[in-house]
């Protein structure tokens, strides 16, 4: 059986996150990395972009939901990307991270994760 995933690996977005105060008055860093399970043998073998998921359309759209509104919570948000890439057509499963560098003293990042699979 083969699997085939999309991929889109250390995007870094700018985004109004955080439950403070301040933080609300500020833009933020985030890197979202993105692995969706899918079937691209049809558009491999037409070598036609239209029969898969683009990766930039992806990457494109992430940054885009993600900019759209401020968010107290990683949790949040990630819950709310999760309920998008759901009902993407094509999208078997995913696994999406999204890290929130610098955040907290001596860590490189914190973060969030969500892993689905219709299986």
């Amino acid at each position: 059986m083969v699997k085939d995933y999309i991929l889109v690996e250390g995007l870094v977005v700018k985004a109004s996150i955080g439950v403070y105060e301040w933080e609300q008055k500020i833009e933020q860093t985030l890197v979202v990395d993105l692995s969706v399970e899918t079937s691209f043998q049809q558009a491999a073998a037409d070598d036609n972009i239209d029969e898969t998921i683009s990766y930039a359309w992806l990457a494109e759209q992430l940054s885009l939901r993600i900019q759209a509104t401020h968010y107290a919570l990683l949790e949040t948000l990630i819950n709310e990307l999760s309920d998008w890439l759901k009902v993407l057509k094509g999208v078997v499963g995913f696994e999406l991270t999204l890290r929130k560098p610098g955040a907290v003293a001596n860590t490189e990042s914190v973060g969030v994760r969500r892993v689905f699979n219709r299986h």
